[in-house]
């Protein structure tokens, strides 16, 4: 194993996982190097004056951050933080060329979340590329074009060429050879840790749902947060899904070989595939509950997504759902990765434990066609006419346990969501004909 690869992974996610519980230690790693601005989500990158420390200025460049940028506070930003742990750590270890390598194997994620082809669905993740008005801008240590969204560039290619400044800038003392397997070894990082390529795809969707706060600034917060926050999250996180796998693998100056590289891209389209669907029911369910909020008045979705679900240690949702197994046509391994995502014993972020049942249970009932059917009614904003269409499809023995089950618990709402039931049902009494059961056999 690559050393520089196993320090830089060791700290790729450093502080992204902290980001709850920070210790006074981390805090002391962080100061200094960005302040808060009163806007939500989003910091002020700080001024870092090279000769007092060379290593923090050096790994602000290779980031291409510059002095006042403002940043939302994603994944990327993360990666940047955790990059400036590792220099404080291990500055004083090691030779500033080595700690460089390390620096650039954190900061290799971006090789594939600013590629052109994937700026549309992976923008939530790029912190780096955005101000405070998410707004596209570019740091003065790069060229402007590079970032514009417009423009074809190879990615890896241009920050050879700023890794060629800053080798001279902070006198690392490294040749044009040792650059060139730097950034290889960097490509490598990026292609291999992104996690597209992991086997077990129960694994690969717990990375998927630990990807799901920076896909809504409110969800990093781990603490309160609404059904609108939950929604849009989910939303954005599918338009992840939507890029090609052929976008996201790179190489620099011939490594990795092409086959390999294909190898890759085969494995990563079956993952995403699956993902997709995993996703895409995951929304059905978050958009299910929006209806409900929306059409039972009071703030709508703008209340707590604890309101509707419960909490751990009251009755939830879940357990007013009849038992279920998966009765129709489904993707028997996203059916198996929900089943074992619903147990309570599942280690996973709070906010996994509560709607992940309740989607087996959906996904059970109506399959892979019923939810293309009704996917086009998971927008956000929910609306009030989209509301209604998407309970007015979903079959009885879906819609029915869910809403009493949102109604057991958010009890100020019950009266409301069982005149929502009642209406559905007269509704579809006055019509004669019931929604089938199944609903991958509508029309």
């Amino acid at each position: 194993v690559d050393p520089y690869q196993m320090i830089a992974a060791l700290f790729s996610d450093f502080v992204f996982y902290l980001r709850e519980k920070r210790s006074q230690e981390v805090e002391v790693l962080l100061a200094g190097v960005y302040e808060k601005t009163p806007e939500r989500g989003v910091v002020r990158i700080s001024p870092i004056n090279p000769k007092v420390d060379k290593a923090l200025a050096m790994v602000k460049d290779i980031f291409g951050y510059t002095a006042g940028q403002t940043i939302i506070t994603q994944r990327i930003f993360s990666l940047y933080l955790s990059a400036i742990a590792a220099a404080r750590i291990l500055k004083n270890a090691m030779p500033l060329a080595d700690l460089a390598q390390i620096v650039i194997c954190i900061y290799s994620l971006n090789f594939i979340v600013a590629r052109k082809e994937n700026f549309d669905s992976l923008k939530y993740m790029n912190s780096g590329l955005y101000d405070s008005n998410k707004t596209r801008v570019a740091s003065e240590s790069s060229d402007p074009t590079s970032l514009d969204p417009n423009v074809s560039t190879n990615v890896v290619e241009e920050f050879f060429g700023r890794f060629l400044e800053l080798n001279k800038k902070f006198e690392l003392g490294m040749n044009e050879k040792s650059l060139v397997q730097a950034v290889q070894r960097a490509v490598d990082s990026a292609n291999r840790v992104a996690g597209y390529l992991i086997s077990d795809f129960e694994i690969y969707m717990r990375r998927t749902w630990n990807m799901l706060p920076c896909m809504a600034l409110p969800l990093q917060e781990l603490k309160l947060f609404t059904v609108n926050d939950f929604h849009s999250g989910v939303l954005n996180l599918l338009r992840v899904y939507s890029i090609s796998s052929a976008t996201i693998f790179t190489s620099f100056r011939g490594t990795p070989l092409a086959l390999e590289i294909e190898s890759f891209e085969r494995k990563a389209a079956q993952n995403l595939k699956l993902g997709k669907t995993y996703v895409e029911a995951v929304a059905v369910t978050l958009s299910i509950i929006s209806a409900f909020a929306l059409l039972s008045g009071g703030c709508g979705g703008d209340a707590p997504m604890s309101y509707f679900l419960g909490e751990e240690s009251s009755h939830q949702v879940r357990d007013h759902l009849p038992e279920t197994t998966m009765e129709i046509s489904c993707n028997q391994t996203v059916y198996k990765c929900l089943c074992l995502h619903s147990k309570r014993t599942l280690t996973a972020p709070l906010f996994d434990n509560n709607i992940l049942p309740i989607t087996k249970y959906i996904y059970g009932k109506i399959g892979d066609n019923g939810v293309k059917k009704v996917l086009n009614y998971t927008t956000y904003p929910m609306q009030e006419c989209r509301a209604k269409m998407l309970l007015s499809l979903l079959p009885n023995n879906v819609v029915m346990p869910i809403g009493k089950g949102l109604a057991t618990v958010a009890i100020v709402r019950a009266e409301t969501i069982e005149d929502i039931l009642c209406d559905l049902k007269a509704c579809r009494e006055r019509i004669r004909e019931p929604p089938k059961e199944n609903l991958s056999s509508f029309p």
